[in-house]
């Protein structure tokens, strides 16, 4: 079961934030930009699809996620920030809320996911966002 947070994130005055999304094992079964990030908080819009076909081959998809920052002097308040997760492509091996986001920093966690991928067509087809708001 997949579930995502944000943990002791302390967003900062005139900063905007991005989740950058990393896969390492390089496998055939991990489709996709292997590096992605959503668009900048300021503007929140979803990572490039990755689409997680493992199977009963040898290999699987290593995951790693960060959270990047850039100065924006447009944001003179300090933002509270939540990750938002979206599955798209529908499969049956996909399960669970294919649609959720956590709570503002330190909020909680997304609702849970289960990717099920096996030896049966489709896989699972992922993106992340991060979505930030001012804290006053």
């Amino acid at each position: 079961m997949y579930q995502w947070s944000i943990e002791e994130h302390v967003p900062a005055m005139n900063r905007e934030y991005r989740v950058c999304f990393r896969e390492t094992e390089g496998s055939s079964q991990c489709q996709g930009p292997r590096h992605a990030c959503s668009g900048w908080s300021a503007s929140p819009s979803y990572s490039s699809e990755f689409r997680d076909d493992t199977d009963n081959r040898g290999g699987g998809c290593n995951y790693s996620w960060t959270i990047e920052e850039r100065v924006n002097t447009n944001l003179p308040v300090p933002q509270l920030c939540r990750v938002c997760f979206w599955e798209s492509e529908g499969s049956s091996q996909c399960q669970g809320n294919r649609a959720s986001c956590s709570g503002y920093s330190n909020g909680g966690f997304t609702a849970g996911f289960r990717d099920d991928t096996d030896n049966r067509g489709g896989g699972c087809r992922y993106q992340w966002k991060l979505e930030c708001k001012n804290r006053w």
